[in-house]
C-alpha cells in the first residue's frame, strides 16, 4: 500500500523551469533585477511570476491571482517605485500588464505603461507595441535639491516608452 501511495505521488509531481522575461536597470543604482516566470515544464503554463536581484536573491514570487491587485517590484525610501498589475491573464497563452511607475515622490504622481506576455511557438515573450523585448531601462526624475524623486522615463529596445 505504501509503495502504491509513493508511486501515485511521483506521478503527480510537476516539473517547473524558470525563464527570464526582462532585465531591469536604471540610471541611479547599479544593481539590475530580473523579472521572470516559473512555468510548467510539460505544458509551458505559467505557475508564478518572480523578481530576482543581481545576486539571484529572490525578491518576490507571486501567483497570477496576486497580480490582479498589483505587486510592488521595487521600493525605495518608503515608496513603491515600480508596481505591476495584470487584470487579464490566461496562463496558457497570454497576459496584459500595467506597469505603474512613481513619477514623483513629492506629488505622488504615477505613470503607467502597458506590456503584454505572449506565448509564441511554445516560448513566452515580453511584448511592447508588437516588439519583443528583454531589457527595460528606467531613467530617474531628478530634483535639483533632492536628487532622484521618481521615474521620468522608461526605455525598451532603445525606444522611449509613452508614459500615461
Amino acid at each position: 500500500m505504501r509503495m502504491i501511495l509513493c508511486l501515485a505521488m511521483l506521478s503527480f509531481t510537476t516539473y517547473a523551469k524558470e525563464i527570464v522575461l526582462a532585465t531591469v536597470t536604471n540610471d541611479v543604482y547599479a544593481t539590475p533585477y530580473e523579472i521572470g516566470l516559473t512555468i510548467d515544464d510539460q505544458n509551458g503554463d505559467i505557475i508564478n511570476f518572480y523578481v530576482d536581484n543581481e545576486k539571484d536573491v529572490r525578491m518576490g514570487t507571486y501567483v497570477p491571482r496576486q497580480l490582479e491587485k498589483g505587486v510592488p517590484l521595487y521600493k525605495s525610501r518608503g515608496f513603491t517605485v515600480v508596481k505591476v498589475y495584470s487584470k487579464y491573464m490566461d496562463i496558457t497563452k497570454e497576459a496584459d500588464f500595467d506597469i505603474e511607475l512613481l513619477y514623483s515622490g513629492i506629488s505622488r504622481k504615477k505613470v503607467i505603461f502597458k506590456v503584454r506576455l505572449e506565448k509564441r511557438s511554445g516560448k513566452w515573450h515580453a511584448v511592447y507595441e508588437s516588439q519583443t523585448f528583454d531589457k527595460i531601462h528606467l531613467l530617474a526624475n531628478r530634483s535639483r535639491l533632492l536628487g532622484p524623486i521618481g521615474i521620468a522615463q522608461a526605455v525598451i529596445n532603445g525606444e522611449r516608452v509613452d508614459l500615461q
